[in-house]
């Protein structure tokens, strides 16, 4: 991994009709502060899907981590009072006050783009633009129901750099392989979303950390771990193809962009 693009991480383990739009804020007494400066969309007429892409997430693992859970409250707050979509025009302005950036410039020179951007790479977030006013919105997926639901693997080949800037939403229940090293990336206390570097990049740390302040293992055991950490690094540089596979039980988890995304699914059985 070169040092221009080793990124701080933590330590954290872990269609739309065309009719025209009525747009329906929330009277003042309701609103919240928030809500206040955000405007939302109760139905989902004359919106055009943005197609996906590969933008770059320049954020770092932690700084994902808050404008997620950030954007998560809120749209719970307006899933409640029943819109279905949020203007992103004040979303920008809004965030970079609660994390604590000088000002939308800022926040938005942080991400490398706009919010629209930055969201759309997100496998469990939709962008798309309002007809009438030409202006993003996007609202947080719903999760399929349980039905819908099935325990599957999913594979990703990583052939080039461009593929470390896929978005991995790993569920909970997920674990991450990486079958060329035999490391495996556990379960989790919660769902972790970022790039296939920053996930790369966050296990690097943690093992890192694990050397310098552990002192349940032996100088050997060490040693190995400083080899693994060396062999996730040359992956990143991404010398040759390697395999990034997802086992998930839940049937939760995604890629963004999902195309060449392999899926195998955990509850077929063959039948001889």
């Amino acid at each position: 991994m070169s040092d221009k693009e080793q990124q701080p991480t933590t330590t954290e383990q872990e269609q739309t009709s065309t009719t025209e739009q009525d747009q329906t804020p929330t009277t003042e007494q309701e609103q919240t502060p928030k809500e206040a400066q955000v405007q939302t969309l109760r139905d989902e007429k004359e919106i055009t899907p943005i197609e996906e892409s590969y933008p770059r997430i320049s954020l770092a693992h932690q700084e994902v981590e808050r404008v997620l859970a950030e954007i998560d409250a809120y749209w719970r707050v307006v899933e409640e009072s029943g819109g279905e979509w949020v203007m992103l025009e004040g979303m920008a302005n809004l965030l970079a006050n609660d994390l604590g950036y000088e000002d939308q410039d800022e926040f938005e020179e942080a991400m490398n783009g706009s919010l629209a951007n930055f969201l759309s790479q997100f496998p469990h977030i939709e962008i798309s633009v309002q007809e009438s006013t030409g202006k993003p919105v996007f609202r947080v997926l719903p999760k399929p129901s349980e039905d819908q639901l099935r325990p599957f693997k999913l594979i990703c080949h990583v052939k080039s750099r461009r593929d470390l800037w896929r978005v991995c939403f790993k569920a909970e229940q997920a674990r991450i392989e990486i079958p060329e090293l035999e490391f495996e990336i556990g379960a989790s206390a919660k769902p972790q979303i970022d790039c296939i570097y920053n996930h790369i990049a966050q296990a690097v740390f943690n093992l890192g950390t694990v050397v310098r302040e552990s002192r349940s293992y032996s100088d050997e055991g060490k040693k190995r771990i400083s080899e693994t950490i060396e062999m996730l690094n040359v992956l990143l540089d991404v010398e040759q193809p390697w395999t990034f596979v997802v086992h998930d039980v839940s049937g939760l988890s995604g890629f963004k962009p999902s195309d060449g995304i392999e899926v195998e699914y955990l509850d077929l059985v063959d039948v001889d």
